[in-house]
């Protein structure tokens, strides 16, 4: 491990990481969950769906927060939050032809008051309804998936995140991260009951999109007053093409 080689010289002693023992105590986590739903087929086009309501209400939940812009920072309970929405499943077969689409909704947001700190300032005022970062209120999925021949499948899924909150951006006053779309195609030859040969194609249409963000501050520019406030994000994977193949014994 990194940690262990870097102190691994008896001069130059470390802090180790059970030094951390005497932070103080955070309070437990707390969730209950509430759930119901319907489900059924269509039948004979062998279709089914599903239809569910969900609502996590949660206390104490541990955020952590950056100090400054560097990644230092510290975690902090949060009283109360809560995750709700509805999601509805479909799915089915024709013949060769195979089929799934999936469109999920949700609501995590604040609520309870309190002040919050990110590489910005020290005092964010937190409200109850604000939207948790880094969640999107909407998703979906679909798949579809062929037998071109009895050893020949082919499919592809296409997948939507709608625009999410930059971590740290606790107050909902930045702008948000937009949402992109990616589309994934697959194939599976099957040699033998041992050997099955795939080629994978992600992000087909090279979509540049971020999987996640923050927001801080770049030092670079605008010193001395600390840095100009820009989001900092984690791009998604481009166009690839990956190829195997996978033995089973």
């Amino acid at each position: 491990m990194p940690g262990e080689i870097t102190g691994a010289n008896p001069v130059i002693p470390v802090i180790l990481p059970i030094a951390q023992l005497g932070d103080p105590m955070l309070a437990p986590v707390l969730a209950q969950t509430f759930e119901s739903g319907l489900r059924g087929s269509i039948k004979p086009s062998e279709i089914s769906w599903a239809l569910s309501f969900y609502r996590t209400d949660i206390a104490n939940n541990i955020v952590f927060q950056n100090t400054g812009h560097s990644s230092a920072g510290f975690f902090q309970n949060v009283a109360a939050e809560r995750n709700q929405g509805v999601e509805i499943t479909l799915q089915g077969n024709y013949k060769k032809l195979g089929w799934f689409a999936n469109w999920s909704f949700l609501e995590a947001t604040f609520q309870s008051s309190l002040f919050l700190e990110n590489a910005i300032s020290t005092s964010v005022p937190v409200s109850p309804g604000n939207r948790l970062p880094n969640l999107p209120e909407q998703m979906f999925k679909a798949g579809i998936s062929y037998q071109i021949l009895p050893r020949w499948l082919v499919s592809a899924d296409f997948q939507y995140y709608s625009s999410r909150f930059l971590y740290g951006d606790w107050a909902n006053v930045y702008p948000m991260m937009r949402g992109f779309s990616v589309l994934n195609i697959q194939s599976y030859v099957t040699v033998t009951k041992y050997c099955q040969l795939f080629v994978f194609a992600t992000n087909v249409f090279n979509e540049f999109y971020a999987g996640a963000g923050m927001i801080s501050q770049n030092v670079f520019t605008g010193a001395p007053n600390g840095g100009t406030i820009v989001p900092f994000i984690t791009p998604g994977s481009p166009f690839g093409i990956w190829g195997g193949a996978r033995l089973t014994f």
